[in-house]
């Protein structure tokens, strides 16, 4: 483009997941079923539901959002403008996105409009 010869016209998306495990504790379980010769299902039970989960899950989303250009600064042609269309296009999605998350009276969020916003809408809603 006229205003930047070595800019990349995309926007970038990095997702990076995030899980711990931890070890089951069988050792207390184990012990109540060898001190008695009868062991009691309701006791395992919930001895086991009391445990915290066994996975803890994340997620960051890195995010770098290509700038909106004026098309006839710019002097984009071909598939530059198609890209600067494209690219515009989404970042206005977005920000009716997040208008309409800020405003309390809004029934609707137009996730749905752009495949940025698709995926960035588990964050931002």
């Amino acid at each position: 483009t006229k205003v930047n010869q070595l800019s990349r016209r995309s926007h970038c998306l990095l997702t990076v997941s995030v899980r711990r495990r931890r070890k089951q504790n069988i050792h207390s379980i184990s012990a109540m079923s060898h001190n008695s010769s009868r062991v009691d299902n309701s006791v395992i039970s919930s001895t086991v539901s009391a445990a915290p989960p066994l996975a803890t899950c994340g997620k960051i989303l890195f995010v770098d959002l290509a700038g909106s250009e004026r098309l006839k600064k710019s002097g984009s042609e071909g598939v530059r403008r198609h890209e600067a269309i494209s690219i515009n296009q989404s970042l206005t999605t977005l920000g009716n996105v997040m208008q309409s998350l800020a405003d309390r009276r809004a029934t609707h969020v137009p996730f749905r409009d752009s495949k940025l916003t698709r995926l960035l809408q588990e964050s931002l809603a």
